[in-house]
């Protein structure tokens, strides 16, 4: 009885312990790489603009709000008492908290360190670390990049998953969604931007496990004894050596190290551009002087051989009511430069253009005002990057 009793309780806890560790087998422990050719990368992913849906109900010339397909908000769709107050204001730290938040989305870190235990997960990638803590309240994360002001966020685990969700802003949540998948073994990290409850846009990418290269050292021969005459065996050759790996700088933002001398290069503005207020000379002597400003010297024109900002504004208009005229604008700020590489479908080196850096944003409103949107918008863009590149050289 005293037998059947212990083996009864073996058997138990065996049965008990073998979901726990098949639960630890699917934590988020270890280092991911992006698999790029099996994530998803959208061309545009953000989210709708203040302005979609504040038009006048029964206005039929209001522009349609998100990107088509991918789940945008219709800017007629929806009735309501609010949507006479036109366009919600958002705060400095408001709009610059949705720059950040979104501009991770849409580069997301082709690296990623994850440490997870019960009470804390730890996740960190070339721009620093975040700590969170599934307890299924809000929590503050300070963060010291560019005096950005803290982000707010809520952790839980459900089920084998983490679930993280930013409150970004008044009626914007990003939620980031992590989970691993056993064979093969990949980090699966879903972002889903949230507005008033509904999921506006959404991006998934797929990460693979990072495992060292093991090589095992050959066993010492046995050398042949007391046996007259025998002959030990030839040595085996011995097997070629791997060539030595090429070194390079992994450190934060090593591609901007000595950056001194930027080209730039502003894009023609469209006639509607012009209809709004726009002017190519004030943005272009504006984001040239910063530049200036901030000890670069700024090259006009660009050869293969430069790096350099490109900077495009793409203007769009409509009459809403009433002959009331709304302008709408997306303007991005890209850093390219070139180098010469051999890519895995070519024969021999060519030459290729880099994005080192990106931002974009959207203003929109009444002619009027829309041309110091669109240039303030540029210029906290342009206060960034430079912010970055002089960070990189401290």
């Amino acid at each position: 009885m005293r037998r059947s009793f212990f083996l009864f309780l073996f058997v138990y806890s065996i049965a008990t312990l073998a979901p726990i560790a098949a639960q630890g087998d699917l934590r988020l422990n270890g280092v991911w790489t992006l698999n790029r050719a099996m994530s998803e990368s959208p061309r545009e992913i953000g989210f709708n603009p203040d302005w979609v849906g504040s038009a006048p109900a029964g206005g039929s010339d209001a522009p349609a709000g998100g990107r088509g397909g991918r789940g945008g908000r219709s800017g007629g769709g929806a009735s309501s008492a609010g949507n006479n107050a036109g366009p919600v204001r958002e705060s400095a730290d408001d709009a610059a908290r949705v720059r950040l938040l979104t501009a991770e989305v849409r580069n997301p870190p082709s690296r990623l360190t994850i440490v997870d235990e019960a009470a804390a997960v730890a996740v960190s990638d070339d721009n620093g670390s975040r700590t969170f803590h599934p307890h299924g309240r809000e929590e503050a994360l300070s963060t010291t990049t560019m005096g950005l002001p803290d982000l707010v966020v809520t952790t839980r685990r459900e089920g084998d998953r983490l679930v993280v969700t930013y409150r970004v802003e008044e009626g914007r949540q990003l939620r980031y969604t992590y989970s691993t998948t056993p064979s093969p073994r990949q980090l699966i990290v879903e972002a889903a931007l949230i507005e008033r409850g509904k999921v506006v846009d959404t991006v998934r990418r797929v990460y693979d496990r990072s495992v060292p290269n093991q090589t095992e050292a050959p066993s010492p021969a046995k050398p042949l004894s007391g046996i007259p005459g025998a002959t030990p065996p030839a040595p085996a050759p011995a097997a070629p050596q791997a060539p030595p790996k090429e070194t390079f700088d992994q450190r934060p933002d090593a591609e901007l190290k000595g950056l001194t001398t930027l080209g730039f290069q502003l894009e023609e503005l469209s006639p509607q551009a012009a209809s709004c207020g726009l002017k190519r000379d004030a943005i272009d002597a504006s984001l040239s002087k910063r530049l200036s400003d901030a000890g670069f010297t700024v090259l006009r024109r660009t050869s293969d051989n430069d790096t350099y900002l490109y900077v495009n504004i793409n203007t769009t208009t409509a009459t809403i009511s009433q002959g009331v005229t709304l302008c709408v604008s997306r303007y991005d700020t890209f850093l390219y430069t070139h180098t010469v590489a051999k890519l895995p479908y070519t024969t021999q080196p060519v030459l290729v253009e880099v994005s080192l850096m990106h931002d974009g944003g959207i203003a929109g409103g009444g002619p009027a005002a829309h041309a110091t949107g669109v240039q303030k918008g540029l210029e906290g863009e342009i206060d960034q990057m430079i912010e970055k590149i002089k960070s990189a050289n401290r």
